[in-house]
């Protein structure tokens, strides 16, 4: 157990490694504890959790600078390193063989028609962002989220399909072969939805 000395002198070191000073830090944690409604169990706790983010808002900020075509920003990850994330929200118990080459589909020999590039968001194929919780269950969200872009093409209409039926259903009890919130792969949820007639919406 860290003694209040040892805490404090924790804490004022963790802009030591950092861009910058440590009140520019606890002013944007504490607003941070605030807005997600985080508590910390001990000292060491919050000083861990303190450090976690500081490093996080310096990648966040390094990354923004460069003005790319994506910004990054705070969630109610920031006080976690990637290891304690990927722990949260259960990734990587499992892993599957990866998808054959019969799966694969080659490019036209003709791209000439094909443009440099799509922005499917753009064109209302693409549903909001959606949130797998702490269930490892990325495949289910990457095979509606196809699912929905495709949909959207075909039939000119954006609908929302269900994650939760794939990580409910597609199981080897049910004639699957993935294994809900212990990890999956999309080409198999596919076989599953053609094998069972489709998928249900939200």
């Amino acid at each position: 157990m860290l003694t209040r000395s040892a805490i404090l002198a924790a804490v004022l070191a963790v802009a030591s490694a950092n861009v910058q000073d440590r009140a520019y830090y606890e002013e944007k944690f504490f607003n941070w504890l605030s807005e997600h409604k985080v508590t910390a169990t001990s000292g060491a706790h919050f000083v861990s959790m303190l450090k976690n983010f500081a490093n996080n808002d310096d990648i966040i900020e390094a990354h923004n600078k460069l003005n790319t075509t994506y910004t990054l920003g705070h969630n109610q990850f920031s006080h976690m390193t990637v290891e304690e994330w990927r722990q949260a929200v259960n990734l990587g118990l499992k892993k599957k063989e990866a998808s054959t080459a019969a799966n694969m589909h080659a490019a036209p020999a003709d791209m000439s028609a094909v443009p440099a590039s799509v922005d499917w968001t753009a064109a209302g194929a693409v549903t909001p962002v959606k949130n797998q919780g702490s269930c490892g269950s990325c495949w289910s969200f990457s095979t509606t989220g196809a699912i929905e872009g495709a949909y959207k093409i075909k039939y000119g209409s954006l609908v929302s399909f269900s994650e939760q039926m794939f990580v409910d259903c597609d199981m080897k009890s049910n004639g699957g072969t993935d294994m809900g919130c212990n990890g999956g792969l999309m080409d198999s949820a596919f076989d599953w939805a053609k094998k069972w007639g489709g998928v249900s919406t939200e």
